[in-house]
């Protein structure tokens, strides 16, 4: 995953959620996943505009479109 991916959350409650990766943690310098590495996806729906960027783990998104 690279900024500027499409990525959906794979928790169940919000599966038609898309987002954006915006940025990466500090900890994730390798480019692989240590399981500690956080991802900050800008969410794109209605009211994303009044939302900041949340953190993630990797295993919790699944990437839709790498832009490449």
């Amino acid at each position: 995953m690279k900024i500027g991916d499409l990525v959906r959350w794979k928790h169940p409650l919000y599966a038609g959620s898309v987002g954006m990766i915006v940025q990466f943690s500090e900890f994730y310098t390798s480019g692989e996943d240590t399981g500690h590495s956080k991802i900050c996806v800008q969410w794109l729906d209605e009211d994303a505009s009044q939302r900041s960027c949340s953190w993630y783990a990797r295993s919790g998104l699944k990437a839709i479109s790498e832009d490449r």
